[in-house]
């Protein structure tokens, strides 16, 4: 079975970063804001999710603001393992700026992460609806329809996300998996191969490989 990657979760949390630093942080809330978004960066999520959450308890950032603070606490808490409270800020990011990718992104990862693939998939679909060319969306939501077994659909996407950026191993791993679980095993070697000729030290394609291709 292909492994949910968490790297596919920390990229999206990376955009903690883009979110807080091009926000218009209110005075009152911005030392605390700053100062949970540096404590993520320093991967130190308890004082992250504190800060996070005394700005968002002082009533006094802007609508921007708050939705921003509520993807960086969602982020942390996602660090955590602590997916359903995740799962709540990023709906708080979405009912305030509901045409905003990214929350979609990573409230559907949190989804699969609580096995609610049905919900995991609405929300990837939506954050794909939003910005099309949404690489890492296109993996995870092949991941999903690989786990609900639609093989054919985790097919298309993962040579979506190979099209959109042909230099990821990953999307080729997972193309070669679902290949396999699709009946047509004879087309899975070329992908696991490249994924090891992209990234030499990759153990899952070196392992799909010997398995399937010796």
């Amino acid at each position: 079975m292909i492994d949910f990657k968490t790297s596919r979760w920390s990229s999206a949390i990376l955009l903690v970063a883009v979110a807080l630093s091009t926000a218009r942080l209110s005075a009152s809330g911005l030392d605390d804001a700053k100062a949970g978004r540096t404590a993520f960066e320093e991967s130190r999520y308890d004082d992250a999710i504190r800060l996070f959450t005394k700005a968002i308890n002082s009533a006094e950032l802007s609508n921007r603001d708050l939705a921003a603070t509520h993807y960086g606490r969602g982020t942390a808490y996602g660090e955590k393992h602590l997916y359903d409270l995740a799962i709540a800020d990023f709906g708080e990011t979405i009912r305030i700026l509901p045409d905003y990718a990214p929350a979609y992104y990573n409230r559907g990862s949190a989804y699969v992460y609580t096995k609610q693939y049905d919900l995991a998939e609405r929300d990837l679909s939506r954050a794909l609806e939003l910005k099309p060319d949404y690489h890492d969306a296109y993996v995870n939501r092949g991941t999903i329809y690989y786990l609900k077994e639609q093989y054919g659909k985790a097919i298309d996407d993962f040579k979506e996300a190979i099209r959109l950026d042909p230099q990821d191993p990953i999307p080729y791993n997972k193309l070669g998996i679902a290949y396999v679980a699709n009946g047509q095993w004879i087309w899975s070697c070329g992908n696991f191969k490249k994924a090891i000729e992209l990234k030499p030290d990759y153990q899952d394609a070196i392992d799909n490989f010997r398995k399937q291709c010796k």
